[in-house]
């Protein structure tokens, strides 16, 4: 699907975050994050790579920022970006964004500087969270 004046904002925003900096662990910001929520904030995110493996993805950030303010999110659309331009999610953050909203194969994400895809056609054998939610609350 072709890209709106509102994921060119998001692609912006996400950009605007890149500015890889050493710490004394490792590095911070090459990738920046940004999504909206069904609701029509927006929250944004930075990765963190640290030597000693702990770290996230910018993806993670701007979703735990969402969650940390607004409790349940529904992901309307997210994007990615290092300073080479978007990028599409890593697997790992392709499952939390289909675990942490309602409707999360159905969230747009921006793949490069033309288009978006639902999730359901980046993650098309996704694991049912619901399932293994449902087994843990029986017990």
């Amino acid at each position: 699907m072709k890209l709106s004046k509102d994921d060119l904002q998001l692609i912006n925003l996400a950009s605007g975050l890149v500015n890889p900096l050493m710490v004394p662990g490792g590095i911070i910001s090459e990738v920046g994050c940004a999504l909206k929520t069904k609701s029509g904030h927006v929250y944004k995110g930075v990765c963190m790579h640290l030597v000693c493996g702990l770290g996230f993805c910018g993806e993670s950030t701007a979703i735990a920022t969402a969650a940390t303010n607004e409790g349940a999110i529904d992901i309307d659309t997210i994007v990615a970006a290092n300073k080479f331009g978007v990028i599409p999610p890593c697997g790992r953050c392709r499952e939390l964004i289909n675990d942490i909203s309602p409707k999360g194969s159905e969230t747009w994400v921006i793949v490069d500087s033309e288009t978006k895809l639902e999730l359901s056609e980046l993650l098309p054998r996704a694991w049912d969270s619901s399932q293994a939610m449902s087994a843990h609350l029986e017990k």
